[in-house]
C-alpha cells in the first residue's frame, strides 16, 4: 500500500509539472518597425502587424493548454533594445482581443437566452396545436401531422440548446488564450 501511495504521489507530481510548463512562441522578425505596423493606422496606439499577430496566435494555439507563454522574437542586432515597445504592442493587441472575446461570449449567451425564450413559446404553441389536431378527425394523415408538429416543436429548441450548451466553449478557450498572451513575457534576441 505504501508503494502504491508513493507511486501515485510521483505520478501526480509529474502530471502537475506538465500542466505548468511554460510554452514558448518563437518568431524570426525582419525589422521591428514592420512588426509594429507603424504606417498602416492613423490611430495613436501600439499596433502589431496582422501577420505577426496571426503567427503568435497560431503557435500559441498549438500549445494552448499551457498556463504561461513566453514570446521570443529574433530581431536584427541594432533593434534588440526595443523590447519595451514591442511588448507594449503585443500586450495591447491581445488585451484588445480578450475584450473582443468577452463581448462575443456575452453575445452568445444573450442570443442563446433570447432564442430559448422564442423556442419555448414555439414549443408551447406547436404542442398545443398538435394536441388539438386529433379533435378534427382521425387517421394516418392527422396522426402524421400531429407527430410532425411535435418533432418540429423540439427542433425549435435545437439552436438555443446549441448556443447555451456548446457554442461558448471555443470562445472561452480563445478568451483564455488571449489573456495568457496579453500577460506573456516578451523578449527580443539578436540575430
Amino acid at each position: 500500500m505504501l508503494l502504491f501511495s508513493a507511486a501515485w504521489t510521483r505520478l501526480l507530481s509529474f502530471m502537475n509539472s506538465l500542466q505548468t510548463l511554460e510554452a514558448c512562441v518563437n518568431l524570426d522578425i525582419l525589422a521591428v518597425d514592420d512588426l509594429l505596423d507603424l504606417d498602416s493606422s492613423p490611430l495613436n496606439e501600439p499596433r502589431l502587424h496582422p501577420d505577426v499577430a496571426e503567427a503568435i496566435w497560431t503557435q500559441a494555439l498549438r500549445q494552448s493548454k499551457k498556463e504561461r507563454i513566453r514570446i521570443e522574437l529574433s530581431v536584427p542586432r541594432e533593434e534588440a533594445a526595443r523590447g519595451e515597445e514591442v511588448e507594449k504592442a503585443i500586450r495591447y493587441y491581445f488585451t484588445k482581443r480578450s475584450v473582443d472575446f468577452k463581448e462575443a461570449l456575452r453575445e452568445i449567451f444573450k442570443d442563446g437566452w433570447r432564442s430559448l425564450g422564442i423556442g419555448v413559446l414555439v414549443v408551447a404553441a406547436l404542442l398545443a396545436i398538435a394536441e388539438g389536431i386529433p379533435h378534427f378527425g382521425s387517421g394516418r394523415t392527422v396522426t402524421a401531422l400531429s407527430e410532425s408538429l411535435i418533432i418540429l416543436a423540439w427542433v425549435a429548441l435545437w439552436h438555443p440548446g446549441d448556443l447555451l450548451l456548446y457554442a461558448h466553449f471555443p470562445v472561452r478557450n480563445h478568451l483564455r488564450l488571449a489573456k495568457v498572451l496579453a500577460q506573456a513575457e516578451v523578449s527580443l534576441r539578436s540575430k
